[in-house]
């Protein structure tokens, strides 16, 4: 049997605030047309709502990045042990887009160093607003987990 203390409820619901203002600070930067930094916003959302996502089920969160091996091994025995019930979740999917969005957030920040290229010659309104998408689906997931775990008196986990 498993249950969140009041304490896990209160560091998920505040990682779970964070990723919602993560969220709206994307969606500001995208209206004002500051597409690299409502890219890397939006994949700060996307961490944080992951964060989230292993705090709602007594886990702690990787330390690494989540285009990190030791990241995704930890996501992968989550979603092992994730009950039968909440598989209706694209647990998978969430991991891929934390991947793909950690890795462009890098090009977000920087650009290309070696060519001095900066970050607003290579992303575009279209890109910036499928990492918004893409972050606001993974916060939809990680709420509506939290939400059902706190709605239930238990959860069965397998061993």
């Amino acid at each position: 049997m498993w249950i969140l203390s009041q304490e896990q409820r209160d560091l998920t619901n505040d990682f779970l605030s964070r990723a919602n203002r993560k969220l709206e600070e994307a969606k500001n930067h995208l209206e004002k047309h500051a597409f690299p930094e409502s890219i890397s916003t939006s994949q700060e959302c996307l961490e944080l709502s992951i964060k989230a996502l292993f705090l709602s089920f007594s886990k702690a969160y990787p330390s690494k990045h989540p285009h990190e091996k030791e990241f995704e091994n930890a996501f992968i025995d989550l979603i092992r042990n994730i009950p039968s019930d909440l598989k209706y979740e694209n647990f998978p999917r969430m991991l891929f887009l934390c991947q793909l969005w950690s890795h462009l957030c890098t090009k977000a920040k920087y650009g290309y160093k070696k060519a001095k290229v900066g970050p607003t010659k290579l992303f575009e309104q279209l890109e910036a607003q499928l990492a918004l998408n893409h972050a606001n689906e993974c916060l939809t997931v990680a709420r509506r987990v939290y939400i059902r775990i706190c709605e239930s008196k238990t959860i069965f986990f397998k061993k």
